[in-house]
């Protein structure tokens, strides 16, 4: 799929939704199978400590401050790109405060999904405020993912991805 530009989240939102159905609809026109992808937008405007974030289907994300922990976006997910048809629009951007020294750390259904050896599954908000501070981004990720492996005790059921990214002290946001 080529790369999609637009003026603002919610346009991108919408020429995502488009070529995701029409990429679809290319390759099997008689196909009954829905594609479908979870997606979590997110802008951060240059000269300012906020961000702006549409969510689409994905597993919120985490707002680490210290050691308190939140999650982002305040309303419930819109649909999951490709499936635009079903609903009327894209819920509202959210554009939070992303405060200097704070971690954004964003996880795949693979990590909510992990299941303990009594079918608990993990909760990130939860431990994160066990596993924080955070002084770097790869930091945050590699303790998020130590912490669902001790959590799982066994082989990996789904695949994982953690992304955070650190506001310094210094400057902009940072992988």
């Amino acid at each position: 799929m080529p790369a999609e530009r637009a003026p603002d989240l919610a346009a991108l939102a919408r020429r995502l939704d488009i070529a995701l159905e029409r990429e679809t609809h290319s390759h099997d026109a008689g196909a009954l199978e829905t594609v479908f992808a979870t997606a979590l937008l997110l802008e951060f405007p240059a000269g300012t400590h906020a961000m702006r974030l549409l969510n689409l289907g994905h597993p919120p994300p985490y707002l680490v401050r210290g050691t308190d922990t939140g999650t982002v976006g305040g309303t419930e997910p819109g649909l999951p790109l490709g499936l635009g048809h079903l609903c009327r629009g894209f819920p509202a951007v959210a554009e939070v405060a992303f405060e200097r020294d704070s971690v954004l750390i964003m996880v795949t259904d693979g990590v909510t999904e992990a299941r303990n050896r009594t079918g608990d599954f993990y909760d990130p908000q939860r431990h994160l405020p066990r596993l924080a501070p955070f002084s770097a981004a790869h930091a945050a990720a590699g303790a998020v993912l130590a912490d669902v492996k001790r959590w799982t005790d066994g082989p990996q059921a789904d695949d994982r991805a953690i992304l955070a990214v650190r506001r310094d002290a210094s400057g902009p946001p940072r992988e």
